[in-house]
């Protein structure tokens, strides 16, 4: 056997040895397959390898990733790939498999997914010695796939319908993706074909009420700190110093509609000589509109002057204050408080210790904000729900339960994963505002 080809190979040997391995056994894994997965796509919408609890292959355990040595476990594009993947698969786990080692991942409490078991073959280095050691890493492979085995055993792990897959995930995701190009092609047709033109006048005179709260339109306005250079590198220019405003450009690129997207002050504006009304005034068009604010938390964001002489605590005050105006027919409107999400960027090094630390000390995992390195406006809106559920940890520490805070924070390599799911959680913490103390202004 020689699997020194290409990764499209290694995942067909994988997958037959898989099948081999389980045909005499009585385990769950009944069957391997990889036919779902969308070749030569980079953006392939399923995993690579796809286990499954029946032979006609209609309920998914689990999808791996797998690569070839040269691909680093630890390789954050595998690691995103495989996370959204197994969101669109509606399962809490996934396998990411190089022929060196292999990790297994398990959606905790949080809703991220993290490393609960590993395993090395440490004989294999490159390429080449994937056939070299084959018997090393069959003998991993076997014996994952019995710990897996044990896993769905004792209902850690959960599986999904191929039919739930296909209907709702991809199909939900479709619809999304391309609603804007089926409205423009229905609008044109009926500008030209009068028979269409009155069939959608009946149509909707008759369902209207229907469909006319189904949907909410998303405005979004991105508070940011313009001239941060301590932030990873995102763009491919390595003359050039990537700023937060990097970031701004690379968030658009998540949404459908790029116009619906306001940016927050870019140019250091002294504002310690103008007063409220003046910095409402340029503020006020952009944020006014919007429903949704993003902030982008970096580690400079916040600099050593007052809050009010700062952008960013009053993009956030009048993102949350219900401000009334007259709209376009005269007639006076009050706009709601917005949802809010905060973005964890990385640091230069790649680390968002800064503020978002992943910890261990209880059995469940928990993560702690440094809410202290933030403007007042931010740090008030954070664990500020007035009925809390918390309890002390193992080191002594208060612990919260739950969506502790309004503002809900979320690193940048996380929400890059699915985008969609952290905007819906914002406003559902934004359906929720009545049950969180709100504070409005800047200190």
């Amino acid at each position: 056997m020689s699997i020194r080809g290409n990764e499209r190979s290694a995942v067909i040997e994988l997958i037959s040895d898989i099948n081999v391995f389980i045909s005499d056994r009585d385990i769950i894994i009944k069957r391997a397959g990889g036919e779902l997965t969308l070749t030569g796509n980079p953006t392939a919408l399923f995993p690579d390898i796809m286990l499954f609890s029946d032979t006609a292959r209609t309920h998914v355990l689990q999808g791996w990733e797998a690569k070839m040595p040269d691909v680093p476990i630890t390789d954050e594009t595998l690691i995103n790939n495989a996370t959204q993947k197994a969101i669109l698969l509606g399962t809490n786990s996934f396998v990411l498999w190089n022929f060196k080692a292999a990790r297994l991942y398990i959606k905790g409490q949080t809703g991220n997914y993290s490393i609960i078991k590993g395993w090395d073959v440490p004989e294999i280095v490159s390429r080449e010695d994937v056939d070299r050691y084959e018997a090393n890493w069959k003998r991993i492979l076997h014996n994952i796939l019995l710990e897996i085995n044990e896993f769905l055993l004792n209902g850690l792990l959960v599986a999904t319908n191929v039919e739930n897959i296909l209907s709702e995930n991809i199909g939900s995701m479709l619809l999304k993706r391309n609603k804007n190009v089926v409205a423009d092609f229905i609008n044109n047709s009926s500008l030209t074909d009068t028979r269409i033109s009155a069939f959608l006048t009946g149509w909707w005179r008759t369902y209207s009420a229907e469909y006319n709260n189904d949907e909410t339109d998303v405005t979004i306005f991105v508070s940011y700190k313009y001239h941060d250079t301590d932030v990873q590198k995102i763009t491919n220019n390595y003359w050039y110093q990537d700023t937060v405003r990097d970031y701004v450009d690379q968030l658009q690129s998540y949404f459908d509609n790029t116009d619906d997207i306001y940016k927050g002050e870019d140019d250091g504006e002294d504002l310690s000589q103008l007063s409220e009304e003046a910095i409402w005034s340029q503020l006020k068009d952009r944020i006014y509109d919007s429903t949704l604010t993003i902030v982008m938390i970096s580690p400079n964001m916040k600099s050593f002057s007052p809050d009010r002489e700062q952008w960013i605590p009053w993009e956030i005050s009048y993102s949350l204050k219900e401000v009334s105006r007259k709209n376009k027919a005269g007639n006076m409107v009050t706009s709601s408080s917005n949802a809010i999400l905060a973005i964890v960027l990385p640091n230069r090094s790649g680390s968002y210790a800064y503020f978002l630390e992943d910890k261990n000390c209880c059995a469940s995992g928990c993560r702690s904000l440094k809410t202290n390195t933030l403007f007042s406006i931010l740090r008030k809106n954070m664990f500020n729900i007035k009925k809390p559920d918390k309890n002390i940890c193992t080191n002594h520490e208060e612990i919260y339960h739950g969506d502790s805070s309004y503002i809900y924070s979320v690193k940048w390599k996380d929400f890059v994963v699915n985008p969609n799911s952290y905007i819906e959680k914002a406003y559902r913490l934004q359906n929720s505002i009545e049950q969180y103390d709100i504070y409005k202004e800047v200190d």
